[in-house]
């Protein structure tokens, strides 16, 4: 018997049922916050996870995604918080609050959470710029078995969360704490190195195997001087995989876009590691893959109370 799988008429059959099953679906194959949120964290699975007080296991979920959830905890506007379902109850469920405690929880323990590596890839990537953006992708790089140097023009990492927002916001401990987890991976940070002074692009690219740009606000003469195609916005990158006309440069943050919400920046820096470790491991650049997404829509008051009857509603969670 030979059984063939990849024809046209299979096609056509896997199509047509395909298309019977979606035709009287009707459901969120994912949570509104989780698809609103620019990380894309598991925010369903890590309230979960803080509700049964397994807070190891909701560090872990929200560290797949979210490089600085301490941070994120204290600045986020929160873009998830505004898709909640339950906001048509009562109000939307404390998402941000829920990450911070499960960030502060660990962040302040006596081991806070360091992911086991991927072995050594033997590759090196250099990360132009200490801010948000920067600090997630040589986080998820060396994460990926990568060798990765981050360099700033400031004294101290951390950009914009550091120079920019105000002590009473987000305290030093706090983003210190954060970085030094960074440190831990392996990441080895060159500061007071300004890329287009110091050195250049076309430097950076004979020592190391990748280049990521994520310096935040950058001017545009500088940018002429990186050798990579740019817009109005910024540097011109491909949509999904962040990279450059350069098959070797990756950018993001406020290099690609003005105005981006540090969530974004962290979400951006995830999506660029994942791409550049798909280049240095000689796989196609096609960047983070997303799943089929089925959305309900805007819903009703019966489908509120149809949403409710499992709910909590007792306002609370009680950590074990």
């Amino acid at each position: 018997m030979v059984v063939e799988t990849d024809t046209e008429e299979v096609h056509h059959a896997r199509k047509g049922a395909l298309d019977l099953l979606l035709s009287e679906h009707v459901g969120d194959c994912e949570a509104p916050c989780r698809i609103t949120c620019p990380a894309f964290m598991n925010i369903p699975l890590m309230i979960r996870q803080i509700r049964d007080g397994k807070m190891r296991e909701a560090i872990e979920t929200v560290k797949e995604h979210i490089a600085l959830p301490a941070v994120l905890g204290r600045i986020c506007p929160a873009p998830c918080e505004k898709a909640c379902r339950r906001s048509r109850f009562d109000s939307s469920v404390a998402i941000c609050l829920l990450k911070r405690f499960a960030a502060d929880t660990d962040l302040f323990s006596r081991s806070p959470y360091l992911p086991d590596r991927s072995p050594v890839s033997g590759r090196k990537v250099a990360v132009v710029g200490a801010g948000p953006a920067g600090l997630s992708a040589a986080y998820y790089l060396a994460l990926a078995g990568h060798a990765c140097t981050v360099l700033d023009d400031r004294d101290e990492p951390g950009g914009r969360l550091r120079y920019g927002v105000p002590e009473n916001i987000l305290p030093r401990s706090v983003l210190e704490k954060e970085i030094e987890i960074v440190r831990k991976m392996g990441v080895v940070f060159r500061m007071k190195t300004r890329v287009g002074k110091d050195l250049g692009v076309p430097e950076l690219k004979k020592e190391y195997d990748a280049v990521v740009l994520v310096p935040g606000k950058i001017e545009p003469q500088m940018l002429t001087s990186w050798g990579v195609e740019t817009t109005e916005k910024g540097i011109k990158t491909d949509p999904r995989s962040l990279r450059t006309s350069d098959a070797g440069i990756f950018a993001g943050g406020e290099a690609v876009q003005h105005g981006r919400m540090a969530v974004r920046a962290v979400g951006h820096g995830k999506m660029i590691a994942v791409s550049v470790d798909q280049y240095l491991r000689g796989c196609p650049v096609t960047g983070v893959v997303r799943r089929f997404e089925s959305r309900i829509g805007r819903i009703f008051e019966p489908e509120v109370i149809e949403f409710m009857r499992e709910a909590d509603t007792s306002g609370s969670i009680e950590p074990g």
